[in-house]
């Protein structure tokens, strides 16, 4: 029950925030997950042929901060901590909480797989 709270805490929490911070996700499956979780801010999808530094650049420009969500499994991780890094030096601010509260604590590899793990852990007793 404890988790269960905590994790719907979390989530309202990140909605609400991402009403005024974008989320970076991989791909536009993430994104579409996200929107059935119920996140209506910005969406900024990494895969849209750039390189990671350029993305970073962008986003740099225009964002004091972005809430980082790519995938949990090992590709995802690497891509986190590249972009994290970049971002960092480029004076944005990257918010991985949400990022390393669910990797840790949901059966989810991927951002996609996040409805789903989510439906599970909140129907547990």
């Amino acid at each position: 029950m404890v988790k269960e709270r905590r994790l719907e805490k979390i989530l309202r929490r990140y909605r609400d925030k991402n009403r005024q911070i974008p989320i970076l996700v991989e791909g536009k499956k993430d994104e579409a997950s996200l929107r059935s979780l119920e996140f209506v801010g910005e969406i900024i999808i990494l895969n849209r042929g750039s390189s990671l530094l350029s993305l970073s650049e962008s986003i740099s420009r225009s964002h004091r901060e972005i809430i980082l969500l790519t995938d949990f499994d090992e590709k995802g991780v690497e891509l986190e901590h590249q972009i994290e890094a970049y971002l960092t030096s480029m004076g944005c601010f990257p918010d991985t909480f949400l990022w390393n509260y669910l990797r840790r604590y949901l059966p989810a590899h991927t951002v996609e797989d996040l409805p789903v793990a989510i439906s599970q852990v909140l129907q547990e007793d």
